[in-house]
């Protein structure tokens, strides 16, 4: 942790055993000190004790009621997205403060409360009156308090996930009153006021639709479960075994943080969240081991980004994919496989490859935790998430998957003494269940709000013949629109809501052109979670730069030059959805390992180094071999192997007369 002021361009040597930095941060791996959930700051209470304690019993009372239903099934479908609805209103004031009057101040305190009172009275409001609203006669007291409804809502997602969200709801409605004055084909016969509030409010096709369903039962019920797994120490196991695994290697250090991202980020679901997590352990470690820390940075944002890609989570996006798409979660978690793999082969490669082009050398063996040991002391953390993927193979429902989970976890965490959970513990996992499901839920219920403003107006059609005809029919060029869209709402949004809303606007135009619909999905959710890599704002990049003390752009230039495979891999699974296993076991198994093969080569072009440095002939033969290898076609693959095996053989023959030259030398 001490050497964060080492300049960005200085190399560093590799540390000894001894060194008192590894061994105060390998340490913490040893002696229980890390993996634990920190408890839930109220950062708009200003410290209330009597908002403390609300706040906790509405947690306990979320988590205990997620199970409940998952058990007993849920009341009226209404009833249910309101109160839940209304829980987010009252928490999301305490847990985000306001940005407006300076934290915790008295001014600051009262705005939270009245905040949280308001958007309180009026979901309660709408759950004492939901079944009149249904005569589609509502009264002016109605359209005030659902107009406080909406703008509560906005404002509680302006403080979880940031202010885009809410400017394009705002437009979004605007939109719907304004189309009479609007030119050409955005033109439409516009909307009064009630009429806006009444298809926004009323049913579940606006602010309450499948999408706020899906957030409040199947991702609340994975949040639980998450939330659980981490108070365990789950992060502390998983690191120990990565550790054991891959430390010693070239690299070590930025294996781990390949394998421990990837495995936390499947229960986390957020990037950010992954990187504070893993990265304040592994990006100290690589720039201790000589990494850059521009490039130790990179190395755990990207790590980190890919979790969300990798089931059997998925994150929560995964569950809104098969609502959309009306198909299991098991569905979307086999299809996430392959690209899943290709993402992190080809990162683990460019790490091994930069490494051992600076020479840098893997943690003493002395250091390293016992693989026995550790893989004995993680199988009882793996037994619930094996079971997750056992119960979602059988075709279990994702609540009850997640819910079976989660009971299986409360029993095995009793297995070892230091990871029974403890009264303060458990209290402490569920507030921050809560708190993951307040930008979700906040997320998903103003994506909602713009969906139905969006099938009021027609603007998702029109959107959708904008694409193809700006395409000129070619899937390609949607493909690329498409991408630019979601990267562009990828850097100022959280995944689920990007996704929402291309899923809406894009993902028809992607279909209707040829795409398979889990493979046009796919793509967008894909490029929804490479948004937080991609430059000018690079959310994730930013969080590693912050702990790598390198310079934000840098790294996050840097994050996204090494998740390049990552932005090719989900055309061709479009053009050929044989990458998201759809089609004969055998073309996808080719395919799989042909990609795999391609994404090493992609990898040698990037760094320009296989076993020593090759000239920019040789790494545009690479770069061709491995698009050509990704490409899920046998002829264009058979050539992109040849091409890539040319290459080997070139170097190879370099190499020998290389050392034949320099032992003539030597004589």
């Amino acid at each position: 942790m001490e050497n964060n002021e080492i300049k960005e361009n200085t190399q560093q040597p590799a540390a000894a055993p001894n060194q008192p930095g590894n061994k105060g941060i390998l340490e913490k791996l040893h002696d229980g000190s890390l993996g634990r959930v920190d408890d839930v700051k109220l950062n708009g209470a200003n410290g209330n004790k009597i908002v403390n304690i609300m706040f906790t019993v509405v947690s306990i009372g979320i988590v205990l009621y997620t199970i409940y239903i998952g058990f007993f099934g849920m009341p009226t479908v209404m009833f249910h997205r309101i109160s839940h609805v209304c829980v987010i209103l009252f928490a999301a004031p305490m847990v985000y403060p306001s940005k407006i009057f300076k934290k915790g101040t008295k001014i600051e305190f009262i705005f939270n409360i009245c905040c949280t009172v308001i958007g309180v009275v009026a979901a309660l409001y709408a759950l004492a009156n939901w079944m009149r609203f249904y005569s589609y006669s509502l009264t002016t007291l109605d359209i005030v308090m659902l107009t406080i409804l909406v703008l509560a809502v906005l404002e509680a997602t302006r403080r979880s996930i940031g202010i885009p969200m809410v400017i394009i709801a705002l437009i979004a409605i605007l939109y719907c009153l304004a189309g009479p004055a609007l030119p050409g084909a955005l033109a439409h016969k516009g909307y009064a006021f009630s009429r806006i509030i009444n298809m926004i409010c009323v049913g579940t096709e606006g602010l309450f639709s499948s999408t706020l369903g899906t957030a409040s039962v199947e991702i609340a019920a994975f949040l639980i479960f998450s939330a659980l797994l981490q108070a365990s120490g789950a992060l502390q196991y998983f690191m120990r075994l990565a550790f054991a695994v891959a430390g010693g290697y070239t690299g070590g250090p930025a294996k781990v943080a390949v394998i421990s991202s990837a495995m936390m980020g499947t229960v986390s679901g957020s990037t950010v969240a992954n990187v504070t997590a893993t990265g304040s352990i592994t990006i100290p470690l690589m720039k201790m081991m000589g990494f850059k820390p521009h490039f130790a940075g990179s190395v755990e944002a990207v790590a980190s980004a890919g979790g969300s890609i990798t089931p059997p989570v998925l994150g929560a996006t995964a569950f809104l994919i098969a609502e959309f798409l009306d198909i299991s979660y098991w569905e979307v978690a086999v299809a996430a496989v392959i690209p899943a793999i290709l993402y992190y082969v080809s990162l683990f490669n460019s790490v091994h490859v930069r490494s051992a082009k600076e020479g840098l050398v893997g943690l003493p063996k002395n250091e390293l935790p016992s693989k026995r040991k550790s893989l004995k002391d993680a199988i009882f953390l793996i037994i619930p998430l094996a079971l997750l993927i056992a119960l979602m193979a059988m075709q279990f429902s994702a609540l009850m998957a997640a819910i079976y989970s989660t009971v299986a976890l409360l029993i095995v965490v009793n297995f070892k003494k230091d990871t029974r959970l403890s009264v303060k513990i458990l209290v402490q996992a569920c507030r921050m269940a809560l708190k993951s499901m307040l930008s979700v839920s906040a997320a998903c219920a103003s994506a909602g709000v713009i969906i139905a403003t969006l099938s009021m107006t027609g603007l998702g059609q029109k959107v959708g013949a904008l694409i193809t005809d700006f395409s000129g029919g070619h899937l390609i060029v949607a493909l690329i629109l498409t991408q630019l869209a979601a990267l562009l709402l990828g850097t100022g949004l959280v995944t689920p809501a990007t996704y929402t809303l291309l899923g809406v606007l894009c993902a028809p135009a992607l279909i209707e052109l040829g795409a398979e619909p889990i493979a046009a999905h796919l793509f967008i959710f894909h490029f929804a979670i490479l948004g937080t890599l991609t430059p000018p704002v690079s959310l994730a990049a930013f969080a590693a730069a912050g702990i790598a003390g390198s310079n934000p752009m840098t790294t996050g230039v840097t994050a996204f030059r090494l998740a390049i495979p990552g932005f090719v891999v989900p055309y061709f699974f479009v053009i050929n959805p044989t990458l998201v296993g759809q089609g004969d076991p055998l073309n996808i198994a080719i395919d799989m390992i042909t990609a795999i093969i391609g994404v090493f080569f992609m990898g040698y072009a990037l760094e320009g180094f296989i076993k020593r440095r090759i000239n920019i002939v040789k790494r545009l033969m690479c770069a061709a071999a491995g698009i050509l290898l990704i490409y899920p076609d046998y002829m264009i693959s058979g050539i992109g192997l040849a091409l890539g095996v040319i290459v080997i053989v070139l170097e190879r023959l370099a190499r020998r007369n290389g050392d034949k030259a320099q032992k003539q030398v030597s004589a």
